[in-house]
């Protein structure tokens, strides 16, 4: 193979990661359309060509004799692929095509994936984590800026609509109403994302991999780590705060010996549970509610009332299987990701969604070839989707971590004992 057929099928994987990152800032091509007025590109446009690129790498690499497929993954896929399908379209036919536009953008990182998980090929992890840390970094330092110096320096209205979610704080309180600042509020960092919370998730993947990469020196990890500690902490979103010292905790004890890629994935599966199970327990709800109002910290005892009055209007068997298709906003805030799908699709396609996440952690991310021998091992992504289920339990933040999730099934899913590897 020549040199110009690698660089191609290097330049596709680029751009996958590339436009996977802009997907889950949520807002980065809103804020572009805000800049450029005369030319609106969407998620969903992005969304559009991401699967048009790794349908086209997936069939360069078949011609290349390059792929490697496995027949009962394969089937499972499908399989899946069938189910989830026709339950969108009962959920549709139930409910109509109103939020069909703001699906696409939601849900489509399914597809991507599917797809990807079907693809037996790996690239360079070294090569992987350098275009993250190019595409987000900048986004972490501009996210510094706009807290510190209290100055946004993007646009958050776009056709006369706020396209950002709460980025402004003040007194325990959390709205995207450019007014805040005229009473002194905070700006939680966000660069070009749409949410404080959606920055301190790309924080905590730079964070992730300041601690647990083994590609980089000592002094990059240390600078990596010193930027994203700031990052995190100019979010002002507790639940990264808790991610952030998980992450920690957990390094500590794999240095120690004291965690294996079993423990891992029990953590992952009982914390994706009890993330839906805990709005369920009213006793501890009360709790910490009733300890949180003491500290003064109004939004997060809110959030659990929210959460079940929505759950109140899945009053039948119908509603609860297929959903109402009810959408998390700034007057209507769903902070608890499993619930989110449930109220707008249905528990079946929840349930689905969830398997798909642990198989993808089980069999993929977390798998013994990636991370047997904790300790020497890169373990960037099964550490940073560990996060997931918990601040899943507080916020609704699935299309974020699914369209990350697409970056990981790239580079994780081929890796196969140093054969057959294809490097950006």
């Amino acid at each position: 193979m020549n040199k110009s057929e690698n660089s191609g099928v290097g330049i596709l994987n680029f751009i996958t990661i590339l436009l996977s990152l802009t997907l889950a800032f949520n807002s980065f091509w809103a804020i572009v359309s805000a800049y450029v007025t005369k030319i609106h590109f969407s998620n969903n446009i992005a969304l559009i060509i991401l699967l048009l690129i790794v349908t086209v790498n997936l069939v360069l690499y078949h011609l290349k004799k390059q792929l490697f497929l496995d027949t009962k993954r394969l089937i499972l896929s499908l399989l899946f692929l069938i189910s989830i399908s026709v339950l969108f379209i009962i959920n549709f036919l139930i409910n109509g095509i109103g939020t069909l536009g703001g699906d696409i953008s939601t849900y489509g990182w399914i597809l991507p994936c599917i797809i990807l998980i079907n693809s037996k090929y790996s690239i360079s992890e070294r090569k992987v984590e350098e275009c993250i840390l190019i595409a987000i970094i900048p986004q972490l330092l501009l996210g510094i800026m706009q807290h510190f110096l209290r100055k946004l320096f993007v646009p958050i209205i776009f056709n006369g609509k706020t396209i950002v979610n709460t980025i402004f704080f003040l007194n325990g309180a959390s709205s995207n109403d450019p007014n805040y600042l005229n009473y002194g509020a905070q700006i939680r960092a966000f660069g070009m994302t749409d949410s404080g919370l959606t920055l301190g998730i790309l924080s905590l993947l730079v964070f992730t991999i300041s601690l647990y990469t083994n590609k980089f020196s000592y002094k990059t990890r240390l600078l990596l780590f010193i930027i994203s500690s700031i990052s995190i902490y100019t979010t002002l979103t507790r639940n990264i705060y808790v991610a952030c010292l998980v992450l920690v905790l957990l390094k500590f004890l794999i240095s120690f010996g004291k965690v294996t890629r079993h423990v891992l994935n029990m953590i992952f599966v009982f914390v994706m549970f009890f993330s839906f199970a805990g709005v369920y327990i009213s006793s501890l709800l009360v709790l910490v509610n009733n300890y949180v109002s003491g500290l003064g910290i109004t939004t997060f005892a809110v959030r659990f009332q929210y959460l079940h009055n929505v759950l109140q209007r899945l009053s039948g068997l119908r509603s609860v299987l297929f959903g109402l298709q009810i959408k998390p906003n700034i007057n209507n805030p769903i902070d608890n990701s499993v619930v989110a799908i449930i109220v707008d699709k249905g528990s079946l396609i929840a349930l689905l969604l969830i398997l798909f996440f642990a198989f993808c952690y089980v069999y993929v991310v977390n798998k013994k070839e990636v991370t047997q021998g904790l300790k020497n091992k890169d373990l960037t992504f099964a550490m940073f989707f560990l996060t997931f289920p918990i601040i899943s339990f507080a916020n609704n933040v699935t299309a974020t971590y699914g369209y990350l999730l697409i970056i990981a099934l790239l580079l994780l899913n081929g890796k196969k004992d140093g054969k057959n590897v294809r490097r950006i």
